[in-house]
């Protein structure tokens, strides 16, 4: 049999076929991201702020749980699917192993339901937590199954499973909610979203499920726990600054407002959620073909390029104002100063994940939750301290400040064990071109529509300002719009009849 079409070309041009999945990925995302918006908009005005917070302190704490227990097989999924020829097999393994872990999850949570609510001040909390456990294992399934695709370089999927998971959850929360089902619904609109996900990712690729498999439990272990501890780790560094805003700040619609601020930071998690393990997938295949310092190379210009992207914060945060009254309505103006700082935090987040993805890719999973885990701490204690002092202000500050002294730290880590760092100059260049962005955010007044023309005209001039300054050579820009073009059949590879699916 011959090889799967998305193999031969990884094979062929590993950085072309990352671009492209990326790039299909970000378009499904790009469609859904004006859903979640609209959805978002839709759920603070039929909820209030004080709702809308006790909804927004449930989901995030279901999502850790859920993040937590499948980023560890999921990213584990990629790699060793990515490496092996017998992929079944292993994928077998992991799927047994997600699924049992994910249930104990959601009956962990079920039964921890009342306790946290009482530690948050929430009695009313309880009941939405338990129906939201029902979501943990069909969601996890699907998931792994994702990641299966991805590891098999079928990268294109995975936006047709964005999409899918991203619509199905916009219009049973519009059914549902406008049927006046209120928190219930949106719960139930979540629930209906992962089944969605998870009934076409099977549809997609459907390794035995009842099959015994040879996967080695120590060889899982391995790679799944520290990768589970850093995921934790990282979702408690996102989500502490909210549940303590919740339990700390007398007025109730504070977590509301908080709440709304870090939603609109999904930007960000979009995006890396659909560059991240497309990348591990990538490095994966090449290490294993043995091209180690085209994978140093590569490693270098994707750190470089996300700090190009710094200049975006910038923008939100001079434009924070405006960008919450139009999605939220002027109730929500509160979020505004915390949004700008959130979105600053989101993008030190996003290099941790990067310099975390890297790591893993290298075989160093073991160095993750290190870098994470003082963090945390550090975070709980200043958000202890300072939020029944200043209010949610400081946890949005202390929030972006520590997610920075991560970000700064994984990038020397992964210097030092990867000999990757990131050029002085691109750093300064950024940082300048960001001041400046925000100072013109600041001072152009862009009310209502008009908002998304200023948003796409200053985020385009930052792009030429990083031109001018040098950031983008005639080279790099030929090499990046090379990506994106389709082979002369000349230079395609010719297919290897060792990988048949």
């Amino acid at each position: 049999m011959g090889v799967d079409p998305s193999r031969r070309n990884h094979a062929g041009n590993p950085a072309r076929h990352t671009a492209l999945g990326t790039l299909q990925d970000l378009l499904a995302s790009g469609l859904t991201l004006p859903l979640a918006l609209v959805t978002a908009g839709f759920l603070t005005r039929k909820l209030g702020p004080e709702a809308f917070g006790v909804l927004s302190v449930a989901v995030s704490i279901v999502v850790l749980v859920e993040v937590s227990i499948t980023v560890g097989f999921s990213r584990t999924a990629v790699k060793f699917v990515a490496e092996s020829d017998d992929w079944k097999s292993k994928a077998t393994g992991l799927l047994h192993a997600q699924l049992f872990v994910s249930l104990v999850g959601a009956a962990l949570l079920a039964l921890l339901a009342p306790q946290l609510s009482a530690l948050l001040s929430s009695p009313e909390l309880a009941p939405h937590l338990r129906l939201l456990a029902l979501d943990i294992p069909v969601f996890a399934l699907g998931n792994v199954h994702r990641s299966i695709l991805i590891g098999r370089g079928h990268f294109d999927k995975r936006a047709l499973l964005t999409g899918a998971h991203s619509f199905s959850r916009f219009g049973l929360i519009f059914l549902f909610v406008g049927l006046g089902l209120s928190i219930t619904g949106a719960i139930l609109a979540h629930i209906g979203a992962s089944i969605v996900l998870f009934a076409i990712a099977r549809s997609a690729i459907h390794p035995p499920l009842l099959k015994r498999s040879p996967l080695m439990v120590v060889k899982l272990w391995n790679y799944a726990l520290p990768i589970f501890l850093f995921a934790v780790g990282m979702q408690l560094f996102q989500r502490v600054d909210l549940w303590l805003v919740k339990a700390l700040s007398p007025d109730p619609q504070t977590a509301g407002h908080y709440g709304a601020a870090q939603n609109l930071t999904v930007v960000i998690g979009m995006f890396s959620a659909s560059f991240l393990p497309l990348l591990l997938a990538t490095l994966t295949r090449m290490l294993r073909t043995a091209q180690l310092q085209k994978a140093r190379r590569m490693s270098g210009q994707i750190l470089r390029l996300m700090l190009c992207l710094l200049p975006l914060a910038g923008i939100v945060a001079g434009s924070a104002g405006e960008i919450v009254k139009f999605v939220f309505g002027a109730d929500f103006l509160p979020a505004a100063p915390v949004l700008a700082l959130l979105f600053f935090a989101a993008f030190g987040r996003l290099l941790l994940g990067l310099v975390a993805t890297i790591l893993t890719a290298a075989g160093r999973p073991g160095l993750l939750a290190g870098l994470v885990a003082p963090f945390v701490l550090l975070a709980l204690l200043s958000h202890l301290y300072f939020i029944p002092r200043f209010g949610p202000g400081a946890a949005a500050m202390g929030t972006t400040i520590l997610s920075w002294a991560a970000a700064g730290v994984s990038m020397a880590v992964v210097a030092r064990v990867w000999q990757v760092r990131i050029p002085v100059g691109t750093l300064a260049r950024c940082v300048l071109v960001t001041g400046l962005v925000f100072w013109l955010s600041v001072n152009w007044p862009a009310p209502g529509w008009l908002l998304l023309a200023k948003l796409a005209a200053i985020s385009a001039c930052s792009l030429v300002t990083l031109r001018l300054l040098g950031e983008f050579s005639n080279a790099e820009l030929t090499q990046f719009l090379s990506l994106f073009r389709s082979q002369p059949e000349a230079e395609k590879p010719r297919a290897i009849n060792h990988d048949a699916s």
